[in-house]
C-alpha cells in the first residue's frame, strides 16, 4: 500500500486568475491519496481533496473525492474506471469532470463523474 499526502498553497500575484475574480487570488489544497494492489492484476487508488479560498467575496471551499479501479489486460495494457464527487460550497462551482468545457456546476452545487478507458502504453 502507499499513501501520499500534498498540500499547496497558491498565491497569484499576477492578478490573473482562472477560478474568477470572486474567489479571490489565494488557496490551499489539501490532497490526501492512497492506493493498493490488490492482486498482480488489479489496483485500487483514491484520493480526498480539499480545497479553501482564502479571499474569496465569501466563504467558499469544495470537496473533491476520487476512487478508481485498474485492471491489468498485460505488462502495457489495462482498463480502468473511476468516480469523482465534488462538493462546492459558497462560490466554489467545480466540475467532478475536471476541466470539461461547459461542465461547472452552479455557485455550491455538487457534481458527480464516473469515467472508463482502456489504457495502452508504448
Amino acid at each position: 500500500a502507499k499513501v501520499g499526502l500534498i498540500y499547496l498553497n497558491r498565491k497569484n500575484d499576477a492578478g490573473i486568475s482562472n477560478f474568477g475574480t470572486q474567489l479571490g487570488d489565494r488557496s490551499d489544497l489539501w490532497t490526501l491519496n492512497a492506493s493498493y494492489q490488490v492482486s498482480p492484476a488489479v489496483k485500487l487508488d483514491g484520493s480526498v481533496n480539499y480545497m479553501r479560498f482564502k479571499d474569496a467575496a465569501e466563504s467558499s471551499k469544495a470537496w473533491y473525492y476520487v476512487a478508481r479501479a485498474t485492471y491489468s489486460l498485460s505488462k502495457r495494457t489495462s482498463v480502468y474506471t473511476s468516480v469523482a464527487y465534488m462538493n462546492n460550497r459558497g462560490l466554489s462551482n467545480f466540475s467532478a469532470a475536471g476541466g470539461t468545457a461547459g461542465l461547472r456546476a452552479e455557485n455550491g452545487g455538487n457534481s458527480t463523474a464516473v469515467m472508463a478507458g482502456l489504457r495502452h502504453n508504448f
